[in-house]
Formats: C-alpha cells, sequence, structure tokens
C-alpha cells in the first residue's frame, strides 16, 4: 500500500479519478434533478386543469368562489339562493377536460393518463361529494389534509393536489407517479452506466497518458542506476521526447559527461601521481639499500645521500604542486585579495628567473604597462614565473622570450612569447592536463612535473580570468593570460 501512495503514476490517477468521479456524479445528479423537477411541474400543471375542471363540474355554482372576479372571488351569482343543487349520484368518470389551458401552461405537456387520475370533493361539514373510482385506499383523513399547509404534495407514489374554495369545499385530485418514477429510475440507470462508462474510459485514458508520461522519468531512473554502479559511459535517451522531461534528461547528460571526464581526470592524475612519486622512491631505496649491503668509502656514502636528497626534494615538489591543485580545486585557497599592479608583479617574478635565463643563454624581453588588478599577487606571481621558466626552460640556445603586460578592451593581458621548437599540434588539447607533458619536453632528468601549466590555469580560472596557447612546430610558443581588470 505504501508502494502505491508513493508512486507518483498512483498519485496522478488518483487525483484524475477523483475529479472525473465528481464532476460525473454532480453532471448526472443534476440531469436526474432537472428531469425529476420538470416532470413534476408537468404532472403539477395538469393536476392544476384537472382541479378545474372538478371545481365547475362538482361543486355548486354559488359555492365555487369564481365569479368575474376570477377564482375567490365572490361573483354576481354567487349565494345559497342560487347555488345548483347536488347531482343525485356522483359522477364516476373523470372530469370533463374540454376547457382552455391554464395561462402560463406549457403546450407541448400531454394528457396524463385518467386511469391514474384520482380526485375526492368534500362538503364544508366533512362529507364527501363525489369521488372517482380509482381513489386509492389509504387517503389521509379530512383534519390531517385540512392541516397541510402544502397545496401540492408527494405522498408515496402519488402526487396530490389540494384546494379550498371559500365557501369550504375541499377538492382533492392526484396522481398516480409509478410510470414517472420508473421512467426516472431507468434514467438514473442510464446515467448511471453512461457515468461509469465514460469514468471507465477515463481511468483507462488516464493510465495511458500517466504511463507516457513516467516512461521519460523511468528511464532517467534507469540510466541514473546505471551510471551509479559505475557505468559511466550510460546516458539517457533524449529521443522522441520533445518535453521539459527531455530538458531534464538533457542536463543530466551534460552533467554525467563532466562527471565523467571528471572522473577520468582523477583516475589520470592518480596514475601520474604514482607514476611520478615512484621514480623518487624507486632512487632512495635504491640507493640506501645499496650503501647498507657493504662497508663503503665516506665519499661513496656521501654521493648516495646526495643521491635521495635530490629524489626527496623532487619527491616534495611535486607534493607541494598537487596540494596547490588540489586546494584550488577544492576552493580553499588561501587568497589575499588586494590592489595590484600585475606590471610591477611580472617584473618582480620575471627578476627571479634572470639566473635561469643566463645559464641556458636566452634573452628577456619585458614590454610591460601598469595594468591594475584586484586578486592574490603572489600566487599570479606562480603563474608569471611558470610560464617564463618553461619560456627559457624549452627555448634553444640564444633564444629570446618576450613577456608582456597591458589593458586591451578592459581586460588585463599577460603575454609571454619564446623561440622554442613550439609544441605539436596533437599536444595543444592536453598542454594544460596535469601531469601532461609533450615529448619534445618529456624528460624527468631536467625535473619537471608536468604539474605548472595546470597550476596557472586552475589560478587564473579562480581569478575569472581565461589563459590560451598558440603554437607550431619550430616557430615557438605564445602563451596569452586574460584577467578581468579593477
Amino acid at each position: 500500500m505504501k508502494g502505491f501512495t508513493r508512486s507518483l503514476r498512483w498519485q496522478v490517477q488518483a487525483w484524475h479519478g477523483a475529479i472525473l468521479l465528481a464532476v460525473l456524479s454532480a453532471f448526472g445528479s443534476m440531469a436526474l434533478l432537472i428531469s425529476r423537477d420538470t416532470a413534476m411541474r408537468r404532472v403539477d400543471q395538469q393536476l392544476q386543469r384537472y382541479t378545474m375542471a372538478v371545481v365547475i363540474q362538482y361543486v355548486p355554482r354559488g359555492f365555487r368562489g369564481f365569479g368575474r372576479g376570477g377564482p375567490g372571488g365572490p361573483g354576481p351569482e354567487s349565494g345559497p339562493g342560487r347555488a345548483r343543487p347536488f347531482p343525485p349520484e356522483p359522477r364516476r368518470g373523470p372530469p370533463n377536460l374540454l376547457l382552455p389551458p391554464e395561462e402560463g401552461a406549457d403546450p407541448q405537456f400531454e394528457e396524463l393518463e385518467l386511469d391514474t387520475i384520482y380526485y375526492r370533493v368534500w362538503s364544508p361539514d366533512g362529507e364527501v361529494v363525489t369521488s372517482s373510482t380509482t381513489i386509492p385506499e389509504a387517503l389521509p383523513d379530512v383534519e390531517a389534509l385540512l392541516q397541510s399547509k402544502t397545496q401540492t404534495s408527494q405522498r408515496g407514489i402519488y402526487r396530490e393536489s389540494l384546494r379550498v374554495t371559500p365557501s369550504g369545499f375541499l377538492i382533492l385530485v392526484g396522481h398516480n407517479m409509478e410510470v414517472e418514477l420508473a421512467a426516472l429510475r431507468r434514467l438514473a440507470w442510464s446515467l448511471a452506466a453512461a457515468g461509469g462508462s465514460v469514468l471507465f474510459l477515463g481511468l483507462a485514458g488516464g493510465w495511458w497518458l500517466s504511463t507516457r508520461a513516467i516512461r521519460p522519468i523511468r528511464s532517467i531512473s534507469a540510466a541514473a542506476e546505471r551510471i551509479a554502479a559505475g557505468n559511466l559511459a550510460e546516458r539517457i535517451d533524449t529521443a522522441g521526447t520533445q518535453n521539459e522531461l527531455s530538458e531534464l534528461a538533457r542536463v543530466l547528460n551534460t552533467t554525467f559527461d563532466r562527471l565523467q571526464a571528471s572522473f577520468a581526470r582523477q583516475a589520470r592524475f592518480t596514475a601520474d601521481a604514482s607514476h611520478e612519486l615512484r621514480t623518487p622512491v624507486t632512487v632512495i631505496l635504491t640507493q640506501s639499500q645499496s650503501a647498507l649491503k657493504q662497508e663503503r668509502s665516506p665519499e661513496e656514502y656521501r654521493e648516495a645521500l646526495d643521491d635521495c636528497q635530490r629524489a626527496a626534494r623532487r619527491m616534495r615538489g611535486i607534493i607541494e604542486q598537487m596540494l596547490v591543485l588540489a586546494r584550488q580545486d577544492a576552493g580553499e585557497a588561501d587568497r589575499q585579495l588586494r590592489q595590484f599592479d600585475l606590471a610591477e608583479v611580472t617584473r618582480e617574478a620575471t627578476a627571479l628567473l634572470e639566473s635561469l635565463a643566463g645559464a641556458k643563454d636566452v634573452t628577456l624581453h619585458l614590454d610591460l604597462k601598469p595594468v591594475g588588478l584586484k586578486g592574490d599577487p603572489e600566487r599570479l606571481a606562480l603563474v608569471v614565473s611558470n610560464l617564463v621558466g618553461n619560456a627559457i626552460h624549452y627555448n634553444r640556445s640564444g633564444g629570446d622570450v618576450w613577456v608582456e603586460t597591458r589593458d586591451v578592451g578592459g581586460s588585463a593581458s599577460l603575454v609571454v612569447r619564446d623561440t622554442g621548437p613550439g609544441i605539436h599540434e596533437a599536444d595543444l588539447p592536453r598542454i594544460f592536463d596535469r601531469f601532461y607533458r609533450a615529448e619534445l619536453a618529456r624528460s624527468r632528468a631536467e625535473g619537471r612535473s608536468g604539474l605548472g601549466l595546470a597550476i596557472c590555469k586552475s589560478i587564473v580560472e579562480a581569478h575569472g580570468g581565461t589563459i590560451e596557447v598558440r603554437s607550431r612546430e619550430g616557430e615557438g610558443s605564445v602563451f596569452t593570460v586574460m584577467l578581468p581588470v579593477a
């Protein structure tokens, strides 16, 4: 039962069925009430005509209360001296109905069957003046009729009209409504059958529509479960759906693409980090084991310790760079945001690399225009150091490196251009990946970890900027950093 109440399809179906049932019940009840009211009004109008005929035929003229003033008026012929005597025997047939219809009566109403009509007339002293042969056996007594304040009433299957003339004659005209009530019952059953059929068809159609509406949700749920189980290549099929759910599916597919790419980068990062750290660890273990196997001279011990120290430094550098990236990814980098001049930061960072440039026989050319920024100058100095350091390290002997800062269209621009061997076109899309190194530059012996450009990209994007590279083999490389100005 809990599963049904938690099912979106069953909830939609329940609300749909309840609303449809309420509408059909209201419509059927209204139709039945209107039909019953119409039948009752038709009977009441005919009973009024029969009452008029009974009064004219059986009530003495002087006691009818009819005159030129209409029913209830005294009239010129009223009075006991002019009253028509009662007939010697009560007439047993129906009264004469050849009378004009009452004003306001609906001409399309048919006459009632004569054998369903009954009447009885009482004199003012309570004696029965006349009665029809179709009168029911169980009739209320005169006192009960006189106490009734309604002129038309329903008594079981009988519809009765009660009139009292001004002279005290009591006229009761009734109609056996078995035929009308049976017709109303048939109408009620017909409405119930029609309503049930419409309800069944509505529920069936609602189930079909809800199934079609829920199907994309089931597809999304199934795909998400398969992805959660480890199949990161799984995607939601959006073919054939053009609605809000298809938009949701496309958003989820985009999210899954990014998730898969993130997991792939994480796996590649872990593998590359393990690979990079394995080399210095292997050097340390090898040198220490070799030194411990047998007695060696102090010079040999010193050489082994130097090798271990270089390997440890390399490992420490890799770990520190990985820590920087981890903090950048987690948004936990302790950035000191303040106003500074990008040209001044670039000049200071480049000055620390002049000795490296001299050792590599590379000439530095600075064209630094003042540009105001708001950010972390120490981390942006690291970006400058990495870019200029790479330009020096991978340059040819006697090469040049140009460093420029300027304001370009409301953005701060940092450009580092070199005359090195360039980057292969196939390596350009992955040049900012972690631990990735192009073949021309892949040399652990030179102490390069492959994290420098990844760190640059992370810092620049954290400042709301972009970093791009243009390069052709044999023509050098150009790195361009764009940052929003203060």
